[in-house]
């Protein structure tokens, strides 16, 4: 018995031990989406041990991982994401090193949620020349935050049905037949920055940002500028228009 307990008192002390070395926290997640709208989590992971943390390279180890449950800690499949896995491209952590990954998750079924975030490496291993690399070992979870998915009503919902489920899949016919639905925001956001902003740019911002050809006549930088400001206007039309009914909208 006084063995058995010796091994889960070492089990334990490794772990507080690499939870020391690094941590890692959800930094943004929505509360609450609809149904057809990607979850964007981000986490930010940081070597807080105070030294130098070798981690197993690219496929050997070294996952970030997100992780969906059911209220009742069921893990749940979802039903799209970009990546799930995000593996840094460095073998050697500086102390106080920091980095956001983000993950873009998707949930099928309208209810609430946990998310979690892991990270994992599996220790030593061999490079390509078969010389074993020293490494990080250990597994660390995230806080968990709650995530709430509902059904889409009102003209998010005539967009979901429209589009099958999948109102993100045809940005252009979106913007056309369902310019103030929830979704028609996200599509938005892709434009550059928050559309509060993005609303208020006036001429002499666009002309700054978005520059003419060098070494052109003044008619050919003029025609340019024009082409941008109308196109820009357009963008900014759809957006003002958006923002009237979805004024909050992040």
């Amino acid at each position: 018995m006084k063995r058995i307990m010796l091994v889960m008192l070492l089990v334990l002390a490794t772990f507080i031990v690499a939870a020391a070395d690094f941590e890692i926290s959800i930094q943004q997640c929505p509360k609450e989406v609809i149904r057809g709208v990607p979850i964007n989590i981000s986490c930010e992971v940081q070597n807080c041990s105070g030294r130098l943390l070798n981690v197993s390279y690219g496929s050997h180890g070294f996952p970030i991982t997100v992780k969906i449950y059911s209220m009742d800690d069921a893990e749940v499949e979802p039903c799209m994401t970009e990546t799930g896995k995000r593996y840094p491209f460095f073998e050697e952590i500086p102390p106080n090193w920091h980095k956001t990954f983000s993950f873009p998750v998707c949930i099928a079924v309208p209810g609430d949620y946990k998310a979690v975030i892991g990270l994992s490496s599996k220790g030593p291993y061999k490079n390509s020349k078969g010389v074993e690399i020293q490494a990080w070992e250990g597994n660390i979870i995230s806080n968990c935050v709650v995530i709430t998915m509902k059904e889409p009503v009102g003209i998010d919902k005539e967009a979901f049905d429209y589009f099958k489920g999948e109102p993100l899949s045809n940005p252009t016919v979106l913007l056309q037949k369902f310019p103030t639905s929830t979704y028609a925001g996200y599509e938005l956001c892709k434009g550059g920055p928050s559309l509060k902003r993005a609303a208020e740019i006036d001429d002499a911002k666009r002309d700054m940002d978005w520059a003419v050809p060098k070494g052109a006549s003044p008619e050919d930088q003029q025609k340019r500028r024009d082409t941008i400001r109308q196109g820009y206007e357009e963008y900014a039309t759809r957006i003002r228009n958006f923002l009237k009914v979805h004024p909050d909208f992040v």
